[in-house]
């Protein structure tokens, strides 16, 4: 039955664009209580599909982004 399913969605592959909670927090490198403090702090907005939350990929990037933005303003001698 697996020979089915795309390549690429085998195993929760990290191709697909919304990820689960679970997903999101490998992704990230973080653990999923951290990912959802981020939600609660309204530093990311899941999608929900039901009631199942879902990670858009591009907000994961886009908080990277701007995580590294504020780094880079930080190492400029100011301090957070």
């Amino acid at each position: 039955m697996l020979s089915k399913v795309p390549a690429r969605f085998v195993g929760g592959s990290m191709e697909q664009r919304l990820l689960t909670i679970s997903q999101a927090a490998q992704y990230l490198a973080i653990s999923r209580s951290f990912l959802y403090r981020l939600i609660q702090r309204g530093e990311l907005r899941p999608v929900y599909i039901g009631r199942v939350p879902r990670i858009d990929r591009a907000d994961l990037d886009a908080l990277v982004d701007r995580l590294r933005g504020e780094r880079e303003v930080d190492g400029e001698g100011n301090h957070a």
